[in-house]
């Protein structure tokens, strides 16, 4: 399901011929094991190369994966890259991946707090606004520069959005050719 609300998640089922020990064992070659990437301050302590495109954990049919991001010689926390987590169902036509992306925990976590914040900003900035100053024009041009908050806190979760789909988008294309699967975005 797409959210239109800026904390999105997106669901996707990917439909293949391969088998579930196939999926398997692709998602296996591809993802780094060594480290549980998913947790609250999951940002820390990571080591400096990854041999593989994802880390996560692959547990019988289901997984929890995120993709590496790399800078060069240091890879860093990238906060729209999607956190997937599926299950794989096998039937007698093909095998079934269901797939869920969401954002990490601690992007969602910073964007509440920056909403927070400009909602505060908005309302201090209006509440501080008087007739008086609106109609006798003393705004000095600073007070107008800050009346930009409101305007970047409206503009925020479209943006972060955008980034979001951006990087989901990647993942569901490497997923496609990863399990030679067509896909279909759940409503």
């Amino acid at each position: 399901m797409k959210s239109k609300i800026p904390f999105l998640f997106e669901k996707v089922i990917f439909k293949t011929k391969l088998t579930e020990v196939q999926v398997i064992d692709n998602l296996t070659n591809i993802t780094d094991q060594t480290i549980k990437p998913i947790s609250l301050l999951g940002i820390f302590g990571y080591p400096l190369a990854y041999s593989r495109p994802y880390m996560g954990v692959i547990q019988g049919n289901a997984f929890k994966i995120k993709r590496v991001a790399y800078v060069i010689f240091w890879f860093y926390f990238h906060p729209f890259l999607p956190v997937i987590t599926g299950r794989i169902c096998e039937d007698r036509i093909c095998t079934k991946i269901y797939v869920e992306m969401k954002p990490h925990t601690l992007a969602s976590i910073f964007m509440i707090i920056v909403l927070i914040f400009y909602i505060c900003a908005t309302i201090f900035l209006f509440s501080y606004m008087s007739d008086e100053l609106l109609f006798e024009g003393l705004y000095p041009p600073a007070f107008l520069i800050l009346l930009l908050i409101p305007l970047f806190g409206v503009i925020y979760p479209f943006w972060a959005r955008k980034f979001f789909e951006h990087e989901c988008k990647k993942s569901k294309i490497y997923l496609l050719s990863l399990f030679d699967a067509e896909a279909e975005i759940e409503e």
